[in-house]
């Protein structure tokens, strides 16, 4: 069994917990767990990639992404920082 979602940053910490809370499923997270950079947020895009960053590379043995990073129509060009490396700590 599989569950796959797409969803944004201010939710990867509680899709993390629930992935740990469900071992023997595969979860699936679209899009990386799409970072904002517009609205409210767009004023926060350090902040938010920060802690994007950390929270993206947290392993849960059980969670995979897809490999499509977010579309700039979000407003998630996190440029220059969002590169081939965006993910190492």
């Amino acid at each position: 069994m599989t569950y796959d979602t797409w969803h944004y940053h201010h939710q990867n910490q509680d899709f993390a917990a629930l992935a740990r809370a469900v071992p023997d499923t595969m979860m699936v997270l679209d899009h990386f767990g799409t970072p904002l950079g517009v609205g409210v947020y767009a004023d926060r895009r350090e902040e938010i990639f920060a802690q994007w960053k950390l929270d993206i590379v947290e392993r849960v043995s059980n969670l995979v992404c897809s490999a499509r990073p977010p579309r700039k129509e979000r407003g998630t060009r996190f440029s220059p920082h969002w590169t081939q490396n965006f993910a190492e700590p």
